[in-house]
């Protein structure tokens, strides 16, 4: 798939499903990290698909489907840009469910912010979860969710505020996700803007 003149190797190959009562739902979650927000491009000419084949671009703000040997033009909205392609024989609402059930991911959106951000992850299956924030020296700031949740997507918002409900300074921070019974752990970084 052509980005903006720069291709991304996806590796994974696409076959035709042997009879046709198979399904087939394929995904790559990607960041790029870019100098500015000028639009991109997503070229889908030369992919080679099977013909029932529809590609999806999911964002945090929303998702656009790449028309069969088309491109779409997106412009970001921060310089992380972070986005899953999905190549599926549903439409996008199957498709997404299916993905959502065997993902594990972690994303905020805005970032940077200020004065809050909406923190948004993916479980693959139900467990104790823990959310926590951490400041640059790796101490915890706030824990933002510590309870057993079902498998599926969850959203919380941080305020920009400590344990003790005071704002906290502007700069980096962490967000741990961690599902405590299945040893799975994601840490992302945001940034709160003045």
């Amino acid at each position: 798939m052509e980005i903006s003149g720069t291709t991304q190797k996806l590796h994974q190959s696409i076959t035709s499903p042997q009879d046709e009562t198979q399904n087939y739902t394929y995904s790559w979650n990607t960041e790029l990290q870019l100098a500015d927000l000028q639009p991109l491009f997503f070229d889908a000419e030369n992919f080679d698909l099977p013909g029932n084949a529809n590609i999806f671009i999911e964002m945090p703000e929303g998702y656009q489907q790449i028309p069969e040997n088309g491109f779409v033009e997106l412009t970001p909205t921060d310089t992380l840009f972070t986005f899953t392609i999905l190549i599926t024989d549903h439409d996008y609402s199957e498709a997404d469910d299916v993905v959502v059930q065997n993902t594990f991911s972690l994303h905020n959106y805005p970032n940077p912010f200020n004065p809050e951000t909406n923190i948004n992850y993916s479980i693959p299956e139900e467990g104790k979860v823990e959310l926590n924030i951490y400041n640059i020296k790796g101490q915890k700031v706030k824990t933002l969710v510590n309870e057993t949740q079902v498998s599926g997507e969850h959203s919380v918002v941080w305020n920009g505020t400590n344990k003790h409900n005071k704002r906290v300074t502007s700069g980096v921070y962490f967000y741990k996700l961690e599902v405590i019974n299945d040893s799975k752990l994601l840490i992302n970084k945001m940034l709160l803007l003045k």
